[in-house]
């Protein structure tokens, strides 16, 4: 990876630092620097690293403005270079508004901190940022700080850390692992155990670890450092002397089976599907609660509502409109899953981004009733962005074809999801006044699936019981194509989106 430097004062010191581990293309202590050479570089970088405060003046429009001078930088710095991805590291002190105007140029690896160790700088370029971090807005900019750059001193080293750096003069293979603190980095990392070499009850054995393991356990014989992703730790699982010697060699811990057992976290991630339309009244209740009901027969399921200003599906479970939820606490209910009505407006998008992570941990499938609108709240971003596939939902009406196609055409690009929403088309009327494939035309996306018009599904909402419930003489129509969503799901679900939408309105 070819790295290019601008970090004022610091830049030489990392420029040696970092010339360990990457190719360092070129370096200046100010971004107006960088970006006078930016425009005549033979070969752009992989990666520019910028301290925010590495500024000459600051002076913007005859005015003192380090803020603005830099969003200026940065936006020239990404005009000469727009392959090149851009790493920024703020002061703590700085107002979030700076933040999200650099965001808003792209760049989404901006980091803040008081003081940075050289480790978290290699952490910050080897772990990307995207838009889903996030939630750009448009403000003014603010004012800049410094940022200190520490490097280890050795004086304030404990007795365990000077033993290390004995050790590896006398075993050249051993390499020390550079540790980083989560809490400042602001990193959710998933808890994974992996065991290269050696099979373990519960643990997938895998050739090398993947970069989302938290924990490596590996055989003796393939015990390495090097293949460790930055923050996980590993283990060496053994008790004979070979476990020792390669502990000696590669300074990892030796562990037994039974302890191994007890180190590896404890993982479960649920399949997430979001029904969602930025239409109202075109089906999503009815798929969301034939789906989750469909599911309920073979696994644990929670299904959400996120519409509180008309929670139609709270109505539909609970029998009430007010009925107050948490994410926190879903209730049973007598159809064998569990539902959360209502989810709270009033939060954070990272709070509901920690809320649904969390959820997630507790089941095998969360279905959630997204609301037809374009202004998302908090937790509807935050499923949105978790989900595993998205169900784009459509009736056969202009009205829908329109709010549908906005959303594809900008939310759908702009939160990263297209290549996992598929489009649904729900044919509510018995004539309706477009075919399923002119929705799909008019939308610019492949058609996934059809919804027919069945009139069990009024029943539904009459009688509050899922289509699975149901006593007829002949089957449902629509319970059997809510059923080809799971089929495709279990077949590996192909993606059938078009890599561009059209932008321009159909005549």
């Amino acid at each position: 990876m070819r790295v290019y430097i601008i970090f004022g004062d610091y830049t030489d010191k990392l420029c040696r630092f970092l010339s360990t581990k990457y190719e360092i293309a070129g370096s200046d202590r100010t971004v107006e620097a960088a970006v006078a050479a930016a425009k005549s570089f033979p070969q752009p970088p992989d990666v520019f690293l910028v301290l925010g405060s590495a500024l000459t003046s600051g002076l913007v429009g005859g005015r003192i403005d380090h803020g603005a001078a830099l969003v200026q930088n940065l936006k020239d710095l990404r005009k000469s270079c727009p392959t090149s991805r851009v790493v920024v590291v703020l002061s703590l002190s700085v107002s979030e508004s700076l933040v999200q105007e650099i965001a808003k140029l792209g760049i989404y690896d901006v980091h803040r901190a008081e003081e940075v160790q050289v480790g978290e700088l290699i952490y910050f370029i080897d772990n990307p940022k995207n838009f889903g971090d996030f939630d750009v807005d448009v403000r003014a900019a603010g004012k800049l700080s410094q940022v200190i750059v520490r490097e280890p001193d050795p004086a304030k080293a404990s007795w365990k850390d000077r033993f290390q750096r004995v050790f590896k003069v006398f075993s050249p293979g051993y390499g020390p692992k550079e540790f980083l603190p989560k809490a400042r980095l602001e990193v959710a990392r998933p808890q994974i155990a992996v065991a290269v070499g050696l099979s373990l009850p519960g643990i997938p054995a895998v050739e090398a670890p993947p970069a989302s393991a938290a924990i490596v356990f590996f055989a003796p014989d393939k015990a390495d450092p090097s293949l460790l992703p930055p923050g996980a730790k590993g283990c060496i699982v053994g008790s004979d002397a070979a476990a020792w010697r390669k502990a000696a060699l590669t300074g990892l811990p030796v562990v037994s089976q039974e302890k191994a057992a007890t180190l590896a976290p404890v993982s479960r991630a649920a399949s997430c599907t979001v029904v969602y339309s930025s239409s109202t009244a075109v089906g999503k209740t009815s798929v969301a609660f034939t789906l989750a009901a469909l599911l309920a027969k073979e696994r644990r399921v929670c299904l959400v509502d996120t519409d509180s200003g008309k929670p139609t599906l709270t109505h539909l479970v609970t029998g009430q409109y007010d009925t107050a939820g948490s994410l926190e606490t879903p209730f049973s209910t007598k159809w064998g899953f569990s539902f959360v009505p209502n989810a709270p407006d009033e939060t954070s998008v990272q709070e509901a981004k920690e809320a649904v992570g969390r959820l997630l941990a507790k089941y095998d499938e969360v279905v959630v009733d997204c609301p037809g609108r374009l202004n998302l709240l908090p937790y509807m971003e935050a499923f949105l962005r978790k989900a595993d596939r998205v169900l784009l939902v459509s009736d056969c009406t202009n009205r829908s074809v329109a709010a549908v196609r906005n959303f594809a055409v900008g939310g759908m690009r702009e939160l990263g999801i297209a290549d996992k929403t598929l489009l649904v088309v729900n044919r509510k009327e018995a004539r309706p006044f477009l075919k399923p494939k002119e929705v799909a035309e008019r939308v610019g996306m492949p058609l996934h699936l059809e919804l027919p018009h069945d009139a069990l599904v009024e029943r539904m909402f009459e009688e509050r019981q899922p289509l699975t419930h149901f006593k007829t003489k002949k089957p449902s129509p629509f319970l059997a194509a809510v059923e080809k969503l799971l089929e495709n799901k279990k077949e590996g679900g192909a993606k059938h989106v078009q890599s561009s939408v059209p932008t321009n309105s159909p005549g």
